[in-house]
């Protein structure tokens, strides 16, 4: 692989972010010898950046829910 190092970028929440794949990455490169290394670290980190994502999303979702059944229950109960 050329011009790959242990190291990857990625966005989260609009905010540009590099994570490395083992201490050192971005000073590790990637070889013959160790691309099979990285491919894993890449799809372990990954699916890990993704699950967080989800997670914080569906927390922001179930807030939201919980914020729309509050207001839909103070309209309720308001005078016309």
């Amino acid at each position: 692989m050329i011009d790959h190092v242990f190291c990857v970028d990625h966005e989260a929440f609009g905010e540009h972010k590099e994570h490395e794949l083992k201490p050192g990455g971005r000073d590790i490169p990637v070889t013959e010898d160790n691309k099979k290394e990285y491919v894993k670290l890449v799809r372990c980190v990954t699916l890990n950046i993704r699950s967080r994502q989800l997670f914080l999303i569906s927390l922001v979702i179930i807030q939201l829910m919980y914020v729309v059944k509050k207001v839909k229950s103070f309209l309720r109960h308001m005078d016309p």
